[in-house]
């Protein structure tokens, strides 16, 4: 094959000069369906090659990578990474997967069916237009992507995966004679195209709030209310509540407030926070992983209770720690008792929220930043759409104040998670 031999030619020559080297290769192939404007137009195929090497020489460690896979190129590479390895700092929590491992895996449809690409596509537009008819498309996409990545290393690792995937974008917003809302955009990856995409996730809700923004109310006043966030918007806090207390970078600094509590209570007794991107209930996978392990699931929270921290091997070598089976971004929550009508009648004062932005938080866990397509909701009930609301709290009192978790979750393809109510954050409003 001609990926083992690209491969297996660079690493000999890295192996003559470097005490461990490891090389990756991955091929991407891309078809896309395009519609621009509510009107399908572009059907293209895309390409890709990259070749990553990497090379350790007495602690010190070089990568280089490259897209082009021909002799010469590959032999300038080799030489590239060496010279990287040898400017770099010594640092002896560098290095690979150490145990030989052999395994592949296939998983997928590996080819694209490029007539029901279309026809959902084309049926995608169409009911937009049917049931949102103030909603105006601005682009959408029908994708496959079919992806084959192979690993060797120095100590006998030999992994290599093939997948394929479908995987569709929406750019949208809403439009009624002179009034126009924000633009917003939603996408799910799919392991078929065996159902009606308008369906997907939580595509029903966001064309009715752009429909809705075109109305837009004030929340007056700094109060301190409740925020339900979607599951797509809990995926964005998770993401940073992770990056600041459990990775490596959070660890190694020792900037962590969370670097002492393993085995303590650091959430609400009902949040449970998985990652796994080798679970059979997502059609994207990471079989493995940089450093060259087949990954496996990992509990990180567990009823409240930090059970392991979010550890690279290097990120292990480096805090004297134990590696994470993963450090990925394909996050479980565990659902909760309560549907999410309750949820939403309990709320006294407060905010759904779809979309959020904001800035990275502080080592301490402070937030701030602008909810996006949300609404007021007031004794229980969705008041009106608002606009420039400003949302302010802090992460481990967050998630140390969760009012109620749903039944109801959602599946991006990469993630799932259920809707998260919280207390206490501070909301400001004109």
């Amino acid at each position: 094959m001609a990926d083992n031999r690209i491969l297996q030619t660079a690493l000999k020559q890295l192996r003559k000069s470097a005490d461990k080297a490891q090389c990756r290769l991955t091929e991407t192939r891309s078809t896309e369906i395009n519609a621009d404007e509510g009107v399908v137009k572009l059907l293209r195929t895309t390409g890709n090659s990259s070749l990553l090497l990497q090379a350790i020489k007495n602690g010190r460690k070089g990568t280089h990578s490259i897209n082009k896979t021909n002799a010469s190129s590959v032999s300038e590479a080799v030489k590239a990474v060496l010279s990287s390895a040898d400017s770099a700092p010594a640092d002896p929590a560098h290095d690979f997967a150490h145990r030989p491992n052999r395994r592949s895996l296939v998983k997928g449809p590996l080819q694209p069916d490029l007539d029901q690409m279309h026809s959902r596509l084309t049926e995608l537009l169409a009911d937009i237009r049917e049931r949102y008819p103030l909603v105006r498309v601005r682009a959408a996409i029908v994708a496959h992507v079919n992806r084959h990545d192979r690993l060797v290393n120095s100590s006998g690792v030999d992994l290599t995966s093939s997948t394929g995937v479908y995987w569709f974008m929406v750019m949208f917003l809403a439009k009624q004679g002179t009034k126009t809302s924000s633009f917003n955009y939603s996408g799910s990856s799919l392991p078929d195209l065996s159902g009606r995409l308008i369906d997907t996730g939580m595509l029903h809700l966001q064309f009715q709030q752009v429909q809705d923004q075109l109305n837009c109310g004030q929340s007056s006043g700094k109060f301190s209310g409740d925020i339900l966030l979607a599951p797509g918007c809990l995926a964005h806090f998770i993401d940073d509540y992770s990056g600041i207390f459990l990775c490596d970078r959070a660890l190694i600094s020792e900037t962590s407030l969370l670097r002492d509590k393993l085995g303590q209570k650091v959430a609400d007794q009902d949040f449970s926070l998985e990652t796994s991107p080798v679970n059979k209930c997502f059609c994207e996978t990471e079989w493995f992983n940089s450093d060259g392990f087949v990954q496996k699931g990992c509990r990180l929270i567990d009823a409240g209770v930090l059970k392991h921290f979010s550890l690279s091997l290097y990120g292990a070598r480096k805090t004297g720690r134990k590696r994470s089976s993963n450090v990925s971004q394909f996050y479980i929550v565990k659902p909760g008792n309560t549907n999410l009508d309750a949820m939403l009648s309990s709320i006294k004062r407060g905010l759904l929220v779809l979309r959020f932005s904001g800035g990275t938080p502080s080592v301490s866990g402070d937030f701030s930043g602008v909810a996006k397509n949300c609404y007021y909701i007031e004794n229980g009930k969705i008041r009106h759409p608002v606009t420039e609301t400003m949302v302010a709290g802090n992460l481990l009192a967050m998630f140390k104040n969760i009012r109620s978790i749903s039944r109801e979750r959602v599946n991006s393809g990469s993630w799932l998670l259920p809707w998260m109510l919280f207390s206490g954050l501070t909301i400001s409003g004109k």
